[in-house]
């Protein structure tokens, strides 16, 4: 059966050297597009020069860009690393001026287009660091705050599709609330000429996961996740009586009344040290375990937000349902992230006793700081979840 569907404009504007996010993009925005298309009618474009600009002829060659691309379009993502780009003669690089052009029309009419800007915060080759580049980046970054516009950082590819997941699916859903980003009515069909938002009739794609099974796939990763958090959790607790233990054999040893009993003192350090290398070991089986349920149970709740829109008021006990899961879990891994914090104290204060020791304290600071990267990330996307959960129940729709 034939149907209607809106198509939103959303325009990459980005340096160089972010060109593997540019072609995630495309896999991203065309998954989450068979779940919109067919529960919200609603579909993203994506706008690049390198699919919607010819040649031609201007004052040079972003002003080419320009005229082409204009700023017809409903959402701007930006993106940025360690490159800011080619000074255009306006400003500092083509995608300083795209963005400014979105953040001039933004000024005129701030519902007009939705600005969302990333950053990826990740480890640069030296021998490709160029220091006058990335202090205009790390500049241009500075000056986005105080003009409003909203940015996220990222350091993997996962996490940057974790991000545009849960961001276009609140932008979607916003847009779906019976009026477009401008605060109008959605835009009615218009002549195939018409350069955005054309209304095009396609057929019925059929999507494999439905609203009931996305709800299950988050429920049972989350429930692993909070499983796996509790294993970490539990190893770090043995961890830390094992030193207290340890440590108070040292001190016997270093603080007897014969002297210092310095075998006794050496195999209590060794045996700390054996300790912190098994504790390394248990977690980084568990990591990649907390990861995959995180990422997955994170794909999924924001798939359910977007398959919502196929049903009526039933779906509203399940979106309430899904804010206190999320809640309960951001919660729980905000205390989980601050004791991972506060042992990283207590392991970096230790004496330095031996080598092997002092190896393997080092390792579990490491390991402990992955752990904090993996529990950080979780809990900033687990937040916008919660934005995109409340702004469903919060929306006057047919929820």
């Amino acid at each position: 059966m034939a149907r209607q569907e809106t198509t939103l404009l959303a325009f990459i504007s980005s340096p160089s050297d972010v060109a593997e996010e540019r072609a995630m993009l495309e896999d991203i925005v065309r998954e989450l597009n068979s779940t919109w298309s067919k529960s919200l009618g609603v579909r993203v474009e994506l706008i690049k020069w390198e699919t919607h600009v010819s040649p031609g002829v201007a004052s040079d060659a972003q002003q080419v860009i320009n005229e082409q691309i204009g700023d017809d379009y409903d959402i701007f993502i930006g993106i940025m690393w360690s490159r800011f780009g080619t000074p255009t003669g306006r400003f500092g690089s083509g995608t300083e001026e795209e963005f400014e052009i979105a953040y001039a029309r933004h000024l005129k009419k701030p519902k007009s287009v939705e600005i969302m800007f990333y950053f990826k915060d990740s480890g640069i080759p030296l021998s490709e660091v160029n220091v006058e580049q990335l202090a205009n980046v790390l500049n241009f970054k500075k000056k986005l705050g105080p003009k409003g516009a909203l940015y996220g950082t990222y350091s993997s590819r996962e996490e940057f599709s974790q991000h545009l997941r849960v961001h276009l699916s609140r932008v979607v859903q916003n847009w779906n609330t019976g009026r477009d980003l401008s605060g109008k009515m959605p835009p009615q069909p218009m002549d195939a000429s018409s350069k955005a938002r054309d209304v095009v009739k396609i057929e019925d794609e059929i999507s494999d996961i439905g609203f009931l099974d996305a709800v299950e796939i988050s429920q049972n990763r989350f429930e692993k996740l909070t499983q796996v958090a509790n294993r970490m959790t539990e190893a770090i607790d043995d961890l830390g009586q094992r030193i207290r233990s340890r440590t108070e054999l040292v001190k016997a040893a270093t603080s007897a009344a014969g002297g210092i009993d310095l075998k006794a003192a050496k195999r209590a350090s060794d045996l700390l040290a054996e300790d912190m290398n098994e504790f390394v070991d248990r977690i980084e089986v568990e990591l990649p375990l907390y990861s995959e349920a995180s990422k997955t149970g994170i794909e999924s709740w924001a798939q359910a937000a977007n398959l919502s829109g196929d049903f009526g008021a039933e779906t509203k006990t399940h979106i309430e349902v899904a804010l206190v899961v999320v809640r309960f879990m951001r919660e729980n891994l905000n205390k989980m992230q601050q004791g991972n914090s506060d042992f990283i104290k207590i392991i970096t204060t230790l004496p330095r006793v031996t080598s092997a020791f002092n190896k393997a304290r080092r390792n579990t600071v490491a390991v402990l700081e992955k752990l904090g990267f993996e529990v950080g990330v979780s809990i900033n996307l687990i937040a916008e979840l919660e934005k995109l959960f409340s702004e469903l129940l919060n929306k006057d729709s047919s929820i």
